[in-house]
């Protein structure tokens, strides 16, 4: 009888441990984190990915785009019109692509920093020859400005998601590695007077300042660039 009244002790500690352990499960921040998943991209081909950089570079024309992260005109350009201008202009080597940061969001809130955060972390992916897809990955998760959609605590859970080697992306994102070369290309999109993203240059040359352009309005600029070659 004593056994028999053991075991149920056991047992009903064993049960009352369980839930215990399962309720501290749920209050940490590893599983709330359940609550808010990663929206993953659209996969997609990239022809000569090399870097932040698509396509053949000898054919003598570039197209560049700045763009910023938190910007959702970027977001709605990176999802419908840079995928035309990809097949269609870049993949047929007519011309080759170059992503610039331009993190130039941050601006507006004291303190702000998502956006730069965001660009330190998609040049680490690239880093590992991961930019573009981690670049899908960023728009598929943006959120208001700098409302803690790109925390540094998304970003490296985003990066896990992407399946990046996490033992070169935390110290590289950490360190801000690439702080010198995002910068760079920002000054250089101040000193051409960029006000807004995404903006859009084939050879040096805005294709229209202060708009999104179109896809057809891209394809003749390239197209008249590689005239004037």
């Amino acid at each position: 009888m004593r056994r028999i009244v053991f075991a149920v002790i056991l047992f009903i500690v064993a049960v009352a441990g369980g839930f215990l352990a399962f309720t501290a499960i749920q209050a940490t921040p590893q599983y709330k984190s359940l609550a808010n998943p990663v929206a993953q991209a659209t996969p997609r081909i990239y022809p000569q990915p090399d870097g932040l950089t698509l396509g053949d570079k000898t054919s003598g024309v570039k197209i560049e785009a700045y763009e910023d992260f938190q910007c959702p005109a970027c977001r709605t350009y990176a999802q419908t019109i840079e995928p035309e201008v990809i097949d269609k202009l870049v993949a047929t080597g007519k011309a080759y692509y170059v992503f610039r940061n331009y993190p130039f969001l941050d601006l507006r809130v004291q303190g702000g920093k998502e956006s730069h955060q965001a660009a330190n972390a998609a040049m680490c992916a690239a880093d590992q020859n991961r930019f573009w897809e981690f670049k899908d990955l960023l728009f598929a998760n943006q959120k208001t400005e700098n409302s803690g959609g790109f925390s540094d605590d998304r970003l490296v859970s985003l990066a896990q998601s992407a399946g990046l080697n996490m033992d070169k992306f935390q110290p590289c994102f950490e360190k801000n590695v690439f702080k010198p070369q995002i910068e760079s290309d920002y000054r250089v999109g101040f000193y051409a007077r960029i006000g807004g993203t995404p903006a859009i240059y084939v050879n040096d040359k805005n294709v229209k300042p202060g708009f999104v352009p179109t896809f057809e309005e891209i394809a003749a600029a390239v197209v008249a660039a590689a005239v004037q070659k």
